[in-house]
């Protein structure tokens, strides 16, 4: 029985080798046939693999000079290795291109620091779009910038699926690295089968961590942003601090000796977590369950809250009246209580 068709997303320079010598050994070794080639690029790697793949001329667009090797290996490929053969014009294996945008042009090439954002964000996209259709998905660092590489990979391990692959190709020859004209092994050509070899790259899978309103709005800033204190909380913490100044409310997580990493908090949560921490204090162990009351008759948390204000030394003598019970606490309630916060017997909200 013949292996499912894939989808395969690859990263491609100027380089447009790497396409066909991918999907030429996962077809030698694996019998894998591919529904669809999606080649994430610059506007000079679009030109080349238009040129050297589909036969179609153009110049490079960051030299204006025409782009040696113009032939259509595409179809010849799919014919001749994957022994497909297409119906009308059309290549019998789709085989698209895809560019970041920068205005109505394409994005040239990644010199600055918006270049790479913008091609990250499309990596995002690309991947989060092709894990929604049927089809596997095989992703191909082999070609392009590091940065395209990274990106790649890093948007993988937000949206790769269980089946879902990376992978890289290598030559066994390193006299063909520079060879223009090699595009894939001909059959019949000495150490057909040897000439590459196909690398599998394991990835950290974080799809199950995500919900899928952050999963679709393919926002890598606030994807990284949700997962980092996923990352810290896998290391060795020592202490987690709550800080408020000046409004501004933030969940420090401390290791050893670094800082693992930060949260901003809105101030209701921030109210919670404080009354963790004095529940801890009072207690002198961690908080047993989730009944963060006082007294028996479970009134609200924030009705309960008792803090020592500056110069008291009796905590019980001096109760300030309590923060109100509501969705969220006004600016003016945050610095109120960032003041109980720093006072005597109260001090530096911390969890052990």
């Amino acid at each position: 029985m013949p292996a499912p068709p894939y989808n395969l997303l690859i990263a491609a320079g100027q380089s447009p080798q790497v396409i066909t010598e991918t999907v030429f050994e996962l077809n030698r070794a694996e019998g894998l046939q591919p529904a669809a080639v999606h080649v994430v690029t610059t506007r000079v790697g679009h030109a080349y693999g238009r040129a050297q793949l589909l036969g179609e001329p153009q110049d490079d667009p960051s030299r204006g000079t025409a782009i040696p090797g113009v032939e259509n290996r595409w179809r010849t490929f799919c014919e001749d290795v994957l022994e497909r053969t297409g119906n009308g014009e059309g290549p019998p294996v789709e085989l698209s291109f895809h560019v970041p945008k920068v205005g109505t042009e394409g994005l040239d090439d990644i010199h600055q620091q918006g270049d790479d954002t913008r091609f990250a964000n499309l990596c995002y996209e690309l991947v989060e779009t092709l894990t929604q259709e049927e089809e596997s998905l095989i992703g191909s660092i082999a070609g392009g910038r590091k940065t395209m590489s990274a990106h790649l990979m890093t948007a993988f391990s937000v949206y790769g699926r269980p089946d879902d692959r990376l992978t890289h190709v290598l030559l066994s020859d390193p006299s063909l690295e520079g060879d223009h004209s090699f595009f894939y092994p001909e059959q019949g050509s000495p150490r057909y089968g040897q000439l590459l070899n196909l690398v599998d790259i394991r990835f950290p899978r974080l799809r199950t961590v995500l919900s899928d309103d952050l999963l679709e709005s393919r926002d890598l800033e606030g994807i990284l942003d949700f997962l980092e204190p996923h990352v810290a909380s896998a290391r060795t913490v020592d202490t987690v601090r709550l800080e408020l100044r000046t409004g501004k409310a933030t969940l420090v997580v401390e290791g050893d000796d670094e800082t693992l990493g930060t949260c901003a908090l809105s101030p209701k949560k921030a109210a919670t977590l404080v009354t963790f921490a004095e529940q801890r204090a009072d207690m002198g162990e961690p908080v047993p369950g989730t009944a963060l009351t006082y007294d028996s008759e479970a009134s609200p948390i924030a009705q309960q809250r008792h803090l020592q204000p500056p110069g008291c030394v009796a905590a019980r003598s001096c109760r300030l009246p309590p923060l109100p019970d509501r969705e969220q606490l006004s600016r003016p309630g945050v610095l109120r209580l960032a003041g109980r916060c720093s006072s005597p017997g109260g001090g530096r909200r911390v969890f052990r």
